[in-house]
């Protein structure tokens, strides 16, 4: 007579296939999640780098431009008083009637006064102000001077960043330049 009852050998076999198959599957996963985070920010640092175009064809300057003259890191509490991050994305956000004065919304925020990346961190923005062409290196972390009107950079998974140039913190880093 035959039984219908699986032998302890047989759910043994099957518990380890399965356990198998989910530690493959586990990091497959990891990847994924991280690749579509990183194309993610991608996508909000193309769309600040649009909002910091279209306000500078409508206002013929940059944010902050009629009040300093110098280059300056945007989340730098040195270089603008208050928060110049939350400032810059405000003013975008058209919700600042003395930095946008015709309210034009340039980036939609789902949180107010809030754009961040794929990791929750602010992202960082550096600004010609000087009208040179470029941005300094003292201005940017991790890659030297550019040739541009502003950058904007990620810190990356890892969410850390070094002003030195050749610091393994910065290779992750996301930015709207190529070298």
């Amino acid at each position: 007579m035959k039984k219908d009852t699986f032998t302890l050998i047989e759910l043994l076999t099957v518990i380890s296939i399965i356990v198998l198959l989910i530690g493959i599957s586990v990091p497959v996963y990891l990847k994924v999640k991280d690749k579509a985070r990183k194309a993610e920010t991608k996508v909000q640092i193309n769309q600040l780098r649009i909002a910091l175009e279209s306000y500078e064809a409508t206002y013929d300057f940059l944010p902050f431009t009629p009040s300093i003259d110098v280059d300056v890191l945007v989340n730098d509490p040195g270089d603008i008083s208050g928060d110049g991050y939350e400032d810059l994305i405000i003013t975008l956000a058209g919700t600042d009637l003395a930095t946008n004065p015709r309210r034009q919304q340039y980036l939609s925020l789902q949180i107010p006064g809030v754009f961040t990346d794929a990791w929750g961190e602010d992202l960082f923005v550096a600004l010609d102000l000087d009208g040179d062409g470029s941005i300094g290196s003292a201005k940017i972390y991790g890659d030297g001077d550019v040739v541009a009107t502003y950058v904007i950079w990620s810190k990356g998974k890892d969410t850390q960043h070094s002003s030195t140039d050749d610091d393994s913190t910065n290779q992750d880093n996301l930015k709207s330049w190529t070298r």
